[in-house]
């Protein structure tokens, strides 16, 4: 069962992906549970999720925005007034529902189709016949000024990149409808927590409401080929050479809000937006790696949300 959640931001917030969301949730857990609990509920997460969620994507209205496919490039020569017109395909970042169902039917497979069969407006890939508006995400330069904690004063600056948002949905896929309820009353109390980098200076204010659309585009049956709208720590499961794929590599601290932060082992990630092939549909792609410099675990979620897609 796939439910959508909506995200409206209250402040700037740093960029937030699906295994932010999911360190939040686990923050949220600790303070509900306490640490045996969380300790107990992720050791049997990395043998059997309860869950698979997705990092946060536009929404205009009631309409969802997908990232855009990473596909086959083929390479052909084009006029210069061609190569002028596709400019604004390179630089979408994002694909419509409607453009969603082509792609998991199979009529889209390499960049080139995306380009000459669909229109682009507005950072949005889109079908000829649907209305669009821009996307209302401001990415900005902050100023911030270092204290100097023994006199008080201030010394240097410092710049930060920040977003300013209206609002974005994210998607859960529950394996445990019984664990819905509990799920939910979590969120809660990351609406109080807040999301992401710079809390302590009012960053990452949140509130998270359910949507009630119909989403059964995304509950395909099960292949050997899928679209992630998570970021993936890759498994041996996945077919490098036939997938399509950029990498990310993330590095960070645990949250810092109650305890002080530690710092966490490099990851590399395949980003969402990836299409990828699988030896075993029944076997995940990715997976929750322990991060930890030392024996105590620090776990760092890294599963695919997967859009499947007809072969």
């Amino acid at each position: 069962m796939i439910k959508a959640y909506k995200i409206t931001y209250l402040s700037p917030h740093t960029e937030i992906k699906s295994y932010t969301l999911f360190g939040a949730f686990c923050w949220g857990y600790k303070l509900l549970r306490g640490e045996n609990a969380l300790n107990d509920f992720l050791l049997e997460f990395t043998l059997k999720p309860k869950f698979l969620i997705s990092s946060p994507f536009p929404l205009l209205k009631d309409n969802l925005l997908f990232p855009k496919p990473l596909l086959n490039i083929e390479f052909e020569e084009v006029p210069i007034i061609e190569k002028l017109k596709r400019k604004p395909y390179k630089k979408a970042k994002y694909i419509t529902e409607k453009v969603l169902k082509d792609l998991i039917k199979g009529k889209i497979t390499t960049q080139n189709q995306l380009m000459k069969n669909y229109k682009s407006y507005g950072g949005i890939i889109f079908k000829e016949n649907e209305s669009i508006e821009k996307i209302n995400i401001q990415e900005q330069i902050f100023t911030h000024n270092i204290i100097n904690r023994i006199n008080n004063k201030s010394e240097n600056l410092y710049f930060e990149t920040g977003f300013l948002s209206n609002s974005e949905y994210f998607l859960v896929r529950f394996f445990d409808k019984n664990f819905i309820n509990e799920f939910e009353s979590i969120l809660k109390i990351i609406e109080d927590l807040g999301i992401g980098g710079n809390k302590n200076i009012g960053w990452g204010k949140i509130k998270i409401s359910n949507i009630q659309k119909d989403i059964s585009i995304l509950e395909k049956t099960k292949t050997k080929k899928f679209f992630t709208l998570s970021p993936i720590i890759p498994s041996e499961n996945i077919i490098l050479e036939n997938s399509y794929y950029a990498l990310l590599t993330y590095k960070s601290f645990t949250e810092g809000t109650f305890d002080k932060g530690k710092s966490k082992r490099k990851v590399f990630y395949l980003d969402e937006g990836s299409i990828i092939s699988i030896e075993d549909n029944n076997k995940f792609a990715g997976q929750i790696k322990n991060v930890s410099f030392d024996e105590n675990p620090m776990y760092q979620y890294g599963l695919e949300f997967p859009i499947y897609m007809e072969q």
